[in-house]
């Protein structure tokens, strides 16, 4: 399992693959996949094993629990993204994809739009669904660099879907899109959600 989240808390140019041992949960003990993760930084000057941008960071921590829940005996690479320009999205893309194998599992950790009414929300985010639902990661990141939507982990996304891509996975299926206004009731300052999978 790759898990590719930004970094909300600190700037760093390039990514950091945590070099831990292991994340621990309610749930229990997740083991860092050490071997792949040495794989997908090795001859990097981009991609580095280390501390930045990891310990402050939850993107990755919120979906453990929902995998501790559905898998077994799984371990992770953890990847934060320090800078989400074109030249990292395209080389952590490329590392992933060099790196694959079948039992692998790859998941982009990120919201969408944030604090704008529901009605803004819903334009900006279902863009975001159309070029997921199309499997245009091109064209949804320059919607991302446009500022036409928002998604914090846009940079995990589309690395996600390029690496995919270069794996032949191209078709994908929106599973579900909401707010935090289906929960809060608040509908004047939401964050929007997606999920979605990936696959051939």
């Amino acid at each position: 399992m790759i898990i590719i989240s930004p970094s909300h808390r600190e700037y760093f140019p390039g990514i950091s693959i945590y070099d831990g041992d292991a994340f621990e949960t309610p749930l229990g003990i997740v083991e860092v996949n050490r071997e792949l993760s040495a794989s997908i930084a090795a001859g990097s000057k981009n991609i580095m094993l280390g501390e930045a941008g990891q310990l402050s960071e939850h993107a990755i921590e919120v979906q453990l629990p929902f995998l501790q829940a559905v898998l077994d005996n799984f371990r992770i690479v953890p990847v934060v993204m320090g800078d989400q320009k074109p030249q990292y999205i395209n080389e952590l893309a490329g590392k992933i994809a060099e790196a694959y194998e079948d039992n692998i599992l790859i998941l982009a950790s990120s919201d969408l739009s944030h604090y704008h009414t529901r009605e803004q929300a819903d334009e900006m985010d279902g863009l975001v669904e159309k070029r997921i639902s199309d499997f245009e990661y091109e064209k949804l990141l320059a919607d991302l660099e446009k500022m036409n939507c928002e998604a914090c982990g846009g940079g995990p996304i589309v690395s996600m879907m390029k690496a995919a891509s270069l794996r032949k996975f191209n078709k994908s299926e929106i599973l579900n899109r909401s707010d935090s206004g289906d929960t809060s009731g608040n509908t004047s300052e939401v964050v929007g959600y997606l999920s979605a999978v990936i696959y051939r």
